[in-house]
C-alpha cells in the first residue's frame, strides 16, 4: 500500500516501450496498458504502474540490478503510471506539442488515380475521410466493413425494418456524395479480424483497381462496461478489429508497397476513462505496432490517437441510460469536426511523425480530469447525476420484485437511488430494496 492507503499493482514487462530505438517492441505486450490505466479509474483505492525493463542478456548481465530497480520502484511512492528502465536510468513518457504544416501538393502522399482502402469504411469517421480523399484527388476508394452495404430487410418487426431502411438510405447517399466528387467507390464486405476474408478481399480489390496506395484502418467497436461487469466475449469483441484485425490486414498487405498505412488509435490511451479497459488495450497495441513496423523499415505506418469526433465518430448517436463517464458526452460536444479531422489526416500523412495525439483541449489537464472522475462520480457530483437521470425513471423498469425474506426498504438518498437504479437495470427488476439479497433474487 502507498502512503494514501491505496493497494498498488505493478505490471512488469519487457519489449513493451521504445526508449532508445534499439528495442524490439512486441505490440501484444503493450496491451497491459489497458488494465494499468483503467483499473485506477474504476477502483480509486487501487494504484497501478506499468514498468518496462530490459531483460538480462549478454549486454545486460545484471539480473540482480534489475531486481533492485523493481524493488525500489514498488517502494517509491509517486504518480508515474508508465515507466521504463534502461541501464541505470528511469524513463517516463512525455508529450511534445507540434504544429503540423498543411499538406503541400503534390507532396501530400495522395495520388491522382490512386487506390485507398478504408476499413470500417461505412462508419462515420471512415466516410468522412473518404470524402476528404475524394475532394483532394480523383481516386479509387474502397470502403470495407463487416456486412458491406446494408440492404432493405423483410423483417416483420417494423422498428428493425425502419432502422435498416434508414441505414441503407444514409449509406447509399454517402457513397453517392463521394462518387459525385469524382471518386470510384467500391464497397467490400469482410470481417477485418478474419485473415482468410481479408486476403480474399484484397485480392478482389487488386483485380478491380490494381495496387493499393494507401490504407486507413478505422475499424473498431465502441467499448461498454466497467471491468467488474465486463464479460470475456464483450472484451474480445472490442479487441478483435484492432488486434487480430491489424494483424490480418498487415498480412494481406505483405506484398504491397503502400505510401502510408494509418492506424486509427484513441486518445483514451493517454486520457483514460472508466469502462474502456479493452479499448485502451486495443489502441495501445496499434500505437506499438506503428513503432514496431517503423523499426523494421516497413511502409510509412502512422498511429493517430484521435480525440472524439463530435459529428460522426464512434458512439455518436448512442443512447446511454446510465453514463459511466459524463465527461465523454461533453467531449463529443467539444470533439473534432469532420472538416478538422480531414485536415489533420492530410497533414499527418504528409508529415514525418509515426505517432500523433490529436486533441481539441490541452492534454495534461484532460488526463487529470479523467483521473479524478471515478471519485467525483460517486462523491460531490452525486446529486447532479441524480438530477440528470431521475431515480423514478431508473426504478420503474423490469419485472416485479420477487417475494423475499426481507421487507422492502426503499433507497433513502440520492446515492442509494443511483446504485439501486443501476442494479434494477442490470437484473431487470422494477424495485430493489436497500437490504435485498441478490442470491434470493436469482
Amino acid at each position: 500500500r502507498d502512503m494514501a492507503g491505496r493497494t498498488s499493482i505493478v505490471f512488469v514487462s519487457d519489449h513493451a516501450q521504445e526508449v532508445t530505438g534499439e528495442e524490439c517492441v512486441l505490440p501484444e505486450k503493450t496491451t497491459f496498458l489497458g488494465p494499468s490505466r483503467v483499473i485506477p479509474q474504476e477502483y480509486p483505492n487501487i494504484k497501478c504502474r506499468f514498468v518496462d525493463i530490459a531483460t538480462p542478456s549478454s549486454s545486460i548481465p545484471r539480473a540482480d540490478w534489475i531486481a533492485e530497480q523493481l524493488i525500489c520502484e514498488v517502494s517509491f511512492d509517486n504518480d508515474a503510471s508508465v515507466i521504463a528502465y534502461r541501464g541505470k536510468y528511469r524513463w517516463l513518457p512525455s508529450l511534445v506539442r507540434v504544429d503540423l504544416q498543411p499538406a503541400a501538393k503534390p507532396d501530400g502522399r495522395l495520388r491522382e488515380g490512386g487506390t485507398y482502402l478504408i476499413t470500417g469504411g461505412l462508419g462515420g469517421m471512415g466516410l468522412s475521410l473518404a470524402r476528404g480523399i475524394a475532394a483532394e484527388v480523383r481516386a479509387n476508394i474502397v470502403l470495407l466493413c463487416r456486412s458491406g452495404l446494408p440492404t432493405t430487410t423483410q423483417d416483420s418487426h417494423s422498428g428493425k425494418r425502419e432502422v435498416a431502411e434508414q441505414n441503407y438510405s444514409s449509406h447509399v447517399e454517402a457513397v453517392r456524395q463521394i462518387e459525385a466528387l469524382g471518386a470510384s467507390v467500391m464497397v467490400v464486405a469482410a470481417d477485418v479480424s478474419d485473415a482468410g476474408q481479408m486476403r480474399n478481399a484484397l485480392d478482389s480489390i487488386r483485380q478491380h483497381f490494381g495496387e493499393i496506395n494507401g490504407v486507413i484502418h478505422a475499424a473498431g467497436v465502441a467499448p461498454c462496461g466497467i471491468i467488474q461487469l465486463k464479460t470475456r466475449q464483450e472484451a474480445e469483441r472490442v479487441l478483435a478489429p484492432k488486434i487480430q484485425g491489424t494483424s490480418a490486414l498487415l498480412d494481406a498487405l505483405a506484398q504491397s508497397e503502400a505510401d502510408f498505412i494509418l492506424l486509427c488509435s484513441s486518445l483514451a490511451t493517454i486520457a483514460d476513462a472508466p469502462g474502456q479497459v479493452d479499448y485502451v488495450a486495443a489502441n495501445a497495441y496499434l500505437d506499438a505496432m506503428a513503432q514496431r513496423l517503423g523499426q523494421m523499415g516497413a511502409a510509412r505506418v502512422i498511429s493517430v490517437k484521435w480525440d472524439a469526433w463530435g459529428e460522426s465518430g464512434m458512439g455518436v448517436g448512442d443512447v446511454e441510460p446510465i453514463s459511466l463517464d459524463k465527461q465523454q458526452s461533453d467531449r463529443r460536444l467539444l470533439g473534432i469536426t469532420n472538416a478538422e479531422g480531414v485536415d489533420v489526416f492530410l497533414r499527418v500523412i504528409a508529415g514525418r511523425y509515426s505517432q500523433i495525439a490529436v486533441s481539441t483541449q490541452l492534454i495534461s489537464p484532460y488526463a487529470a480530469d479523467s483521473a479524478s472522475l471515478a471519485a467525483r462520480s460517486i462523491g460531490e457530483d452525486g446529486p447532479d447525476i441524480a438530477a440528470e437521470f431521475p431515480s423514478e425513471t431508473l426504478l420503474q423498469t423490469g419485472r416485479p420484485r420477487p417475494s423475499l425474506s426481507t421487507e422492502y426498504v426503499a433507497p433513502r438518498d440520492d446515492i442509494e437511488k443511483i446504485i439501486a437504479g443501476i442494479w434494477c437495470e442490470l437484473l431487470g427488476i422494477a424495485e430493489i430494496g436497500v437490504y435485498d439479497d441478490f442470491v434470493e433474487m436469482g
